[in-house]
């Protein structure tokens, strides 16, 4: 019994190494439900954003959901979706997935994405807009914000 007290805990592992001189920690074979568990534990420690990169489109949806849950609603979760879009083929991407892409990119452009973000691995290797194009180009609007129609 003496042995098992004196282990360090998993947990305790990952904040050393990152709190050490690693930026990033390769967590691989968890569950999903425990990965959120372990990014809000590890979120809530560091105090800086945690950045979760998820195989396909339903496990990025299912971790948002468990980091809202574990987290508290009020928590932001940015969801960066991967867009399907072949350049060969005859149809367009799917609109709702675009603006979903382009208020991610936003989110973060303006670092407002909140302490979590999940990103599918097929959106990593796909280029996207420059943070300094999408900025220049773009005109934040806000509720009760007076809006200038001759602009």
């Amino acid at each position: 019994m003496r042995a098992a007290l004196d282990e360090t805990f998993p947990l305790d592992a990952l904040i050393d190494a990152l709190q050490g001189a690693r930026p990033t920690v390769d967590v691989r074979g968890v569950e999903l439900d425990l990965f959120a568990y372990l990014a809000v534990a590890v979120q809530g420690r560091l105090g800086r954003p945690v950045v979760l990169v998820t195989p396909g489109g339903s496990e990025a949806r299912r971790l948002t959901d468990d980091l809202r849950f574990f987290a508290g609603d009020e928590v932001a979760v940015t969801r960066v979706p991967a867009v399907d879009a072949n350049p060969y083929g005859e149809l367009s991407p799917d609109r709702g997935q675009v603006m979903e892409l382009l208020a991610a990119q936003a989110a973060l452009a303006w670092e407002q994405g909140g302490p979590f973000v999940v990103i599918e691995a097929e959106a990593l290797a796909r280029r996207v807009i420059p943070r300094d194009v999408l900025v220049d180009f773009s005109y934040l609007v806000a509720v009760d914000q007076p809006l200038d129609r001759e602009v």
